[in-house]
């Protein structure tokens, strides 16, 4: 799902869009989890600022 957005009807737009989408392989499916995970870690505990 995707992150709240300030405008409600783009949000509902966006998931509307997202359910006629064709359902994902599974190799994509984990190809995703893994570069989520990896995008996690990498903004996880790091200050970018400094």
């Amino acid at each position: 799902m995707a992150r709240y957005l300030l405008d409600p009807a783009t949000e509902d737009e966006i998931q509307a869009l997202a359910r006629t989408a064709p359902p994902m392989t599974p190799d994509v499916a984990i190809r995703i989890a893994r570069m989520l995970r990896w995008n996690e870690r990498d903004t996880t505990g790091t200050d970018r600022a400094a």
